[in-house]
Parts: C-alpha cells; structure tokens; sequence
C-alpha cells in the first residue's frame, strides 16, 4: 500500500491545517492538501495526505474512514494515479483547409460582399 492517501466528503470549511491535524494521531504527516476551486477558491470537497510510512497510512485509513468530520463522513481510501484525458475536442483543427482553398475561398467572400464595378464592353 502506498502512503498517498485520498479523503473525500470533506466538508467546504476544512482546510490543509484541520486535515493535517486530524491524521496526525495516526502517524507523521508529510503533507496535506485540499483540492480549492480556481475561481472561487472554496474547496472542492476532497484532498490528498500524505503519511510518513506505508504502516501510517493503512492505521490512518481504518481509523479515519467512515469518521465524521464537521458533521460529515469521510471516505479514506488508498490515492490512484490521475487517469488520462483525451486531449479537447478541437472543432477548428479538423477544418484544415489547404491554402489555395482558402484563398479562393477568401476571394469568393470578397467579390460576393463587394463586387466589382462593371466594364463597359463598347468603346465610347
């Protein structure tokens, strides 16, 4: 078992300190993070702990799983890595035009918004 533990359920007040405060009864704490929103800067409910000793982290996750936690029960669970994305879908990029067709494209465009005067076919 790894020593990255996940912690979810958290309530929106908790904090890193709180967390960090509240595995430290099972052992050192090497780091405690709780994921924020970017533009609000309220939590997003879960975070990351980090214990000294794989034996740390499994004491941490059967006493503190189930747990509550500012009136809130948590779920501790071994962290898995972050699975991959599929890149985002990018209308833009599967429209590539060859530049010729552009051009004409662009000279279409161009003629049809403003065209131009008509030529006079007889001398004057």
């Amino acid at each position: 078992m790894g020593n990255k533990l996940y912690v979810g359920n958290l309530p929106y007040t908790v904090r890193d300190e709180d967390l960090q405060q509240a595995f430290s009864a099972y052992g050192s704490v090497n780091s405690a993070k709780v994921m924020m929103e970017r533009d609000t800067g309220r939590s997003k409910g879960f975070g990351f702990v980090e214990m000294g000793s794989d034996a740390e982290a499994q004491a941490a996750v059967e006493g503190m799983n189930g747990q509550s936690l500012g009136g809130r029960s948590l779920v501790v669970n071994e962290a898995r890595p972050m699975e991959a994305r599929p890149p985002p879908y990018r209308w833009w990029r599967l429209r590539r035009w060859p530049q010729r067709w552009r051009r004409l494209w662009w000279r279409w465009r161009q003629r049809r918004w403003f065209p131009q005067p008509l030529r006079r076919r007889w001398p004057s």
